[in-house]
């Protein structure tokens, strides 16, 4: 089923609370309420104590565009001893119920992750890809990947191959406002939810297109934790294909604040940083047509065996031929 926002107000809606503990440039520790709102208005957190603290300010999200709809964080600050529970109560003229949809610890690094990689990728829209071909593209993923989807047909063909734990979370939002009335299909939305949600879960958290290949042009194994020295808290790849300007991030999730639609816009802690990467060491590819598109064999020679057999593999589990 798609996941429902809480009206807050006839204009005001959350998709959920974020219990964040970390220590930084925003407070802490908080519960930031993620919201979809035409209006900025004042609001409160009740907490399961019955302590009631004022949220202040809405923290406005970079990439609004003075659209319609914004996207927003309400900051409330956690009393000392409070402990937070599975929902808060956000009130104003109002009383709405939020859940608490993430707890985020206060250690900037886990001690372990479940992934050493996330991929997020954000709404899926429009009939530009079959359901065959996304399949067949996330079967040849072998890390953890979160999929936000809008278009209904696309869910019952994801459905099926859940199963083959290639996709680890299938994400239906129901965005409570017209996509015309919000910047770029509220895709702001899935990439904050998927932010919060890979911290403390994986190392790192990569955002790109479907049609877009985050490729290491040095060692395989060892890349992104050479290049995430202590205080790098996100890397833009160059691109191959199009302008320089058009960068997707792959980030440490813990030292994020807000994460843009193609840039970290904002760190937690004010002395991380976002340093530029040369492409002779990490590419992101784009397989797109677009004037300065050129071709590139550096995949081919690193990797080409290893694709091949991945593509063979794939091609076998779903069924297009069997290997004698």
């Amino acid at each position: 089923l798609p996941k429902s926002f809480v009206n807050i107000t006839s204009r005001t809606y959350a998709l959920g609370a974020i219990h964040d503990a970390r220590k930084g440039n925003m407070a802490a520790p908080c519960v930031r309420v993620l919201l979809v709102a035409r209006f900025t208005q004042r609001f409160q957190c009740r907490f399961t104590s019955g302590a009631i603290v004022d949220g202040g300010k809405l923290y406005e999200m970079s990439e609004n565009h003075a659209m319609a709809y914004g996207v927003y964080f309400l900051n409330c600050p956690v009393p000392d001893d409070e402990i937070v529970g599975d929902t808060v109560e956000v009130r104003c003229s109002f009383i709405a119920r939020v859940p608490v949809i993430y707890n985020i610890s206060k250690l900037v690094e886990a001690e372990r992750y479940i992934y050493e990689l996330t991929i997020c990728l954000p709404f899926l829209f429009g009939r530009r890809y079959s359901g065959a071909t996304l399949v067949e593209v996330f079967l040849m993923f072998r890390i953890s990947l979160f999929v936000y989807l809008l278009h209904p047909r696309c869910c019952f063909i994801f459905s099926q191959h859940m199963a083959l734990h290639t996709i680890r979370k299938l994400s239906r939002l129901r965005l409570p406002v017209d996509f015309k009335k919000i910047w770029h299909h509220g895709q702001l939305v899935a990439i904050t939810d998927c932010l919060y949600r890979g911290m403390g879960v994986s190392r790192f958290v990569a955002f790109h297109d479907l049609d877009e290949f985050l490729i290491p042009q040095v060692s395989r194994s060892s890349t992104l934790n050479a290049l995430f020295e202590e205080n790098v808290a996100s890397i833009p790849p160059s691109y191959v294909q199009i302008s320089a300007k058009q960068t997707d991030c792959v980030v440490r999730p813990e030292m994020i604040f807000e994460q843009g639609i193609h840039h970290t816009s904002r760190v937690i802690q004010d002395h991380y940083v976002s340093p530029l990467v040369s492409n002779d060491i990490l590419r992101l590819y784009h397989y797109k047509v677009s004037d300065g598109s050129k071709t590139d064999d550096t995949i081919l020679e690193n990797y080409g065996k290893l694709l091949r057999q991945r593509f063979e593999d794939v091609v076998e589990r779903i069924g297009l031929y069997r290997s004698p």
